[in-house]
């Protein structure tokens, strides 16, 4: 849908937005993801991973998994995610 193509432009796009260059300890990305194929996926993964502080968390929508996409993070919770590189 145009809605959720906007939603995952400005998903894809935050590294660049200044406010969210700074690392957090928690970030958050639901139901975007699964709009994209399996290499944008690992690129997007890798930003939040560069933009979480060690240990950080990552929290993603019911529909998405990070299983074979990135080894940046181990699953703690059913879409709760912990940096580990």
């Amino acid at each position: 849908t145009p809605t959720a193509r906007r939603s995952a432009g400005r998903c894809a796009n935050r590294s660049r937005n200044a406010r969210c260059r700074s690392r957090a300890l928690f970030r958050g990305c639901r139901n975007v993801v699964i709009y994209f194929d399996k290499p944008t996926q690992r690129k997007l993964f890798d930003r939040y991973a560069d933009l979480l502080v060690p240990n950080g968390y990552l929290y993603v929508g019911h529909s998405e998994s990070l299983n074979g996409t990135s080894e940046r993070f181990e699953l703690i919770g059913r879409t709760i995610y912990k940096r580990v590189t």
